[in-house]
């Protein structure tokens, strides 16, 4: 029996060759201590990933966190809240530079960030001239698809 040297721990240890997969591991602990994590699998990309523009990063407890979350928390120096939205000023995802970033209270302050981007305002069905698209009434609250709650409901019951 050849003797080998495992390359995770250093021991070494004899094991009978197989003609299928060679071994080159002391134990199955050894083979599976992290050599295929990290920088150690072929398939690294450094421990980021981007999803819908947004950065995610590798944190040491193994799960991924949005980079501009992360970043703003080192910046503040404390743990941003779950309400707390973190907005890029400049409109880019992936420039998470402290200055180019602004906690918000929640995301209704951040949808008005972003109302005037769009081209809309933000009570933009009051602004078209007419309130609701289907009575025109402006008095009531607008509900969705641009119908006030009264005909969003007739319209709803209808389907």
């Amino acid at each position: 029996m050849p003797t080998r040297t495992c390359p995770v721990c250093g021991k070494e240890f004899h094991r009978t060759p197989n003609a299928v997969l060679p071994v080159n591991y002391c134990s199955d602990a050894c083979r599976n201590s992290g050599l295929f994590r990290g920088p150690g699998n072929g398939r690294w990309k450094g421990g980021t990933y981007v999803q819908n523009g947004y950065r995610f990063v590798l944190m040491p407890d193994r799960s991924y966190r949005q980079e501009h979350r992360v970043v703003m928390e080192a910046h503040l120096g404390r743990p941003l809240l779950p309400t707390e939205v973190v907005h890029h000023i400049n409109g880019d995802k992936a420039d998470n530079r402290p200055e180019n970033l602004k906690v918000l209270s929640g995301q209704g302050e951040h949808r008005k960030h972003h109302a005037p981007t769009r081209g809309l305002p933000v009570h933009d069905w009051i602004s078209r001239g007419g309130g609701c698209v289907d009575c025109g009434e402006t008095a009531r609250p607008h509900y969705a698809k641009g119908l006030c709650t009264r005909c969003y409901q007739r319209v709803k019951h209808r389907e």
